[in-house]
C-alpha cells in the first residue's frame, strides 16, 4: 500500500511538473502566435519579447525585423500609391484641358465654303502638348495652327494653353504669319520658368485667292497635295523657317509663300505620326506617310485621316502608343466669289 501511496505521488508530481515545464517552453509560442495574430489585424507596433537563447528567441528576433520591414514597406506603399493616383489626376485634368481647347465642327465656317478644314488628334496615354487651331485672322483670311509642346502633363497642357492664347492675339489682322510667331515667341521666351518649348507651323490662308503665308518654327514639314504630285513642302533656305518657340527671345522668322490651286491640300502633321516605331525599332517615317496620302488620295480627307491612322497603328502593333497623334487638312476647293 505504501508502494502504491509513493507511485501515486511520484505521477500526481510528474504531471505537475510536466505542466509546468510545458507552460514555461510553451508561453514563448504563444507569444510568437499572438505577435502573429495582432500583425495580421495591422498592428505593426507590437513587439514580441522573448529572453531565452533558443530557436524561439532567434524566431521572435526574426519576426520583429520582418513587423519593422512590413510597416515600411506598407507606409511606402501608401506614398507610392498616393504619388500615383495624384499623377493620374494631373494626367487626366492635363487631357481635359488639351481636348477642350481643340475645335471639334467640320466643316468649321460654312460662310466659308471655299475652305475644308479637317483635323483630329489622338492622345497618348500620357499627355502631350499637341495641339491644332484655325480661326478668323480677318474677313478673308483663315489662321491655321499645329503645334507640339514638349513636355509632358499638366505643364505641358498649362503651356499649350498659353501658346494658344497668345497666338490667338497677336494673329488678329496680322497677314504676316512670321510676325505673329515673333510677338508669340518674344513673350515666351522673356518669361518661361518650365524651360518648356513648342514647334509649330502657322500660315494664314486668303479664303478668296488661295495664297498661304506660312512659318515654320521647327515643326515637322507639312505634305502639299496637288494635282501632278504629293510631297513634302520645301522653301529655299532660311525662308519660312525659325527655331522652336520659347528658346531664343530674338530669334528671327520669315514669311514663306505659295498658291494653292482649286483641289490643293496642305497636311500639316505632328511627329507622333512620323516617329511611331515598331518592335523592330524600325520608324514609320515620312515616306509610308506620304505613301498612304497617295494611296487613299481619292477618299475624302476624313477617311484619308482614318486610313493614316490604321496604318500607324497597325505599324506599332504590340507596342504603347508613346506620342500624341495630330494630323490636320486645309484643303482649297475654289475662291470665294
Amino acid at each position: 500500500a505504501r508502494i502504491r501511496e509513493r507511485v501515486g505521488e511520484t505521477v500526481i508530481l510528474a504531471v505537475i511538473l510536466v505542466l509546468i515545464f510545458s507552460y514555461i517552453f510553451t508561453r514563448p509560442l504563444r507569444k510568437l502566435i499572438q505577435g502573429i495574430k495582432l500583425v495580421s489585424k495591422g498592428d505593426f507596433e507590437h513587439k514580441i519579447i522573448i529572453h531565452s537563447r533558443d530557436e524561439i528567441s532567434h524566431l521572435a528576433d526574426a519576426f520583429n525585423q520582418m513587423e519593422v520591414d512590413l510597416k515600411n514597406f506598407t507606409r511606402d506603399l501608401a506614398l507610392t500609391t498616393a504619388e500615383k493616383e495624384r499623377i493620374e489626376t494631373e494626367l487626366h485634368l492635363a487631357r481635359d484641358v488639351q481636348q477642350r481647347l481643340l475645335p471639334t465642327t467640320f466643316p468649321p465656317y460654312p460662310a466659308a465654303p471655299s475652305v475644308e478644314i479637317f483635323a483630329r488628334m489622338v492622345p497618348a496615354r500620357e499627355v502631350g502638348g499637341d495641339y491644332y487651331d484655325f480661326f478668323m485672322v480677318d474677313k478673308d483670311h483663315i489662321g491655321v495652327v499645329v503645334a507640339d509642346v514638349s513636355g509632358k502633363g499638366m505643364a505641358a497642357g498649362l503651356f499649350m494653353m498659353e501658346i494658344r492664347t497668345l497666338l490667338r492675339s497677336n494673329a488678329w489682322n496680322n497677314l504676316s504669319a512670321a510676325d505673329t510667331i515673333v510677338r508669340t515667341n518674344r513673350i515666351i521666351s522673356s518669361d518661361n520658368p518650365s524651360v518648356l518649348f513648342v514647334t509649330i507651323f502657322y500660315l494664314v490662308f486668303n479664303l478668296r485667292t488661295g495664297k498661304a503665308t506660312y512659318c515654320n518654327a521647327g515643326h515637322n514639314p507639312p505634305i502639299l497635295i496637288r494635282k501632278n504630285g504629293i510631297g513634302l513642302l520645301t522653301a529655299p533656305d532660311g525662308v519660312g523657317k525659325g527655331v522652336a518657340v520659347g528658346v531664343v527671345e530674338d530669334a528671327e522668322y520669315t514669311d514663306a509663300e505659295l498658291f494653292l490651286d482649286k483641289g490643293d491640300s496642305f497636311v500639316i502633321y505632328t511627329d507622333g505620326a512620323t516617329e511611331a516605331f515598331n518592335l523592330e525599332q524600325k520608324m514609320f517615317g515620312e515616306e509610308s506617310l506620304i505613301q498612304c496620302i497617295r494611296d487613299n488620295s481619292s477618299l475624302p480627307n476624313r477617311d484619308i485621316w482614318d486610313k493614316i491612322f490604321q496604318a500607324v497603328s497597325g505599324f506599332q502593333a504590340g507596342r504603347e502608343q508613346f506620342d500624341d497623334i495630330t494630323i490636320l487638312f486645309l484643303e482649297f476647293l475654289g475662291g470665294a466669289p
